[in-house]
């Protein structure tokens, strides 16, 4: 569907950078369910204007006796997609590193946010069914990722403040390269102008 008046949709130009969680995502055993104890990524975005959220990384205390929201933009039970649909549930098990949920995701929902009662992300979607609202559904915790989220977070604000260089990078984030900079084969004024 196309975007709603004031509204954008992220293509591939808009990422400056993705980080994702280190380490093997192999299918073992476990199948495709035990890759939702590691599937996380992040996204830095150039050209989107995006409310900030919070973040829930201090542990399960705060919110495993709570009601969860299930938030997702995938395909619906008639097979409409690219509408934001949100459903609270109470029925969820806690595991080492995931959320089983109770109700499940539909196609295309993956990476959506699991919400506490108080709006925070708490999970991240990451493998559900074939169908929607059946079968089994399991969400990343981010509590148990905290060091990796804040670590990646931390270093991509490295680039606050930093002014653009003529090297080839995304010095100041703006989601341009060496704007600014004389092409190549053109008289340069300074030496910091030319590529």
């Amino acid at each position: 569907p196309r975007p709603r008046q004031g509204e954008h949709r992220c293509t591939r130009r808009d990422v400056l950078d993705l980080r994702v969680l280190p380490g093997s995502y192999e299918i073992d055993q476990g199948g495709l369910l035990a890759l939702a104890d590691r599937d996380l990524a992040l996204l830095q975005i150039a050209t989107v204007e995006v409310p900030p959220v919070q973040l829930e990384l201090g542990g399960v205390e705060g919110w495993a006796s709570e009601s969860l929201t299930l938030v997702g933009f995938g395909r619906d039970e008639e097979g409409q997609a690219g509408v934001r649909r949100a459903k609270e549930i109470s029925d969820y098990q806690l595991l080492e590193k995931s959320v089983e949920l109770s109700e499940a995701i539909c196609v295309g929902d993956s990476g959506g946010p699991v919400l506490s009662a108080e709006g925070r992300v708490v999970a991240i979607h990451s493998v559900g069914s074939e169908g929607c609202g059946t079968g089994v559904t399991r969400a990343t915790r981010l509590d148990v990722h905290a060091n990796f989220l804040l670590g990646t977070l931390a270093d991509l604000a490295d680039c606050d403040g930093q002014v653009e260089v003529c090297d080839g990078i995304d010095n100041d984030c703006d989601g341009r390269v060496d704007q600014g900079c004389v092409s190549l084969g053109e008289a340069c004024a300074m030496d910091s102008d030319c590529e």
